[in-house]
């Protein structure tokens, strides 16, 4: 079995000590039920509304299932918590931003949109996982302070982003524009909840290579 480097044990286990209480988890289920029944709703616009309707129903019981627990969650189960969460937030906002989309384009101009955002998601994908090697390679798992700017640089760009749209949402821009921008929105938000499959990569390394704090 390969060796792991001490920089990639610091990765895989930051974050194991932290604890999900059970009742955020319902809270997070609450917030899923609310986002599928508004998709719900917009399905009423999408060419098969029933097909969505039960794809919907069937992706709330699944995610229910995935992330039920009688406990509070502890060590590397949090990593598996959390992968489900974000992967399910990702799955609903991408979804919300294609059937924005879908709303001004042409039905013969769906499947290069499709091809087109399929390429965008994977080349995110890969953007990502270079970046968490480049952090690995600095250390930057096992630096409390770096933690700290980490953590300010990323409310600063949320902050950021928020300005920007409210600028956008105040000015005077055509309707059809408006709809892409916000389908847009959806997009980037799919995309950073995205990121979250880091979890499953740490769950299933820990699971692997039984891994534990403090060895």
């Amino acid at each position: 079995m390969m060796k792991l480097s001490e920089k990639t044990k610091n990765f895989i286990l930051y974050g194991i000590e932290n604890k999900i209480e059970r009742k955020e988890i319902y809270k997070f289920d609450g917030a899923i039920l609310f986002l599928c029944f508004l998709a719900m709703f917009i399905a009423d616009s999408t060419p098969s509304p029933s097909f969505y309707r039960i794809f919907l129903i069937l992706f709330y019981v699944v995610f229910v299932i995935a992330t039920f627990s009688k406990s509070d969650v502890t060590g590397e189960k949090t990593f598996w918590i959390h992968g489900i969460q974000g992967l399910g937030m990702s799955i609903l906002f991408g979804w919300f931003g294609t059937i924005l989309m879908f709303s001004t384009l042409e039905k013969e101009d769906y499947s290069s949109y499709m091809a087109i955002l399929l390429i965008v998601y994977i080349m995110s994908a890969i953007a990502y996982t270079c970046l968490v090697m480049f952090l690995i390679k600095k250390g930057i798992y096992n630096s409390d302070s770096n933690k700290k700017v980490m953590g300010g640089w990323s409310f600063v760009c949320f902050g950021m982003l928020g300005i920007s749209v409210a600028k956008i949402m105040s000015s005077k821009i055509p309707y059809i524009s408006m709809i892409r921008i916000a389908g847009l929105g959806f997009y980037v938000l799919s995309l950073l909840c995205l990121m979250s499959i880091i979890f499953f990569v740490k769950y299933f390394l820990i699971k692997k290579y039984k891994l534990k704090p403090n060895e």
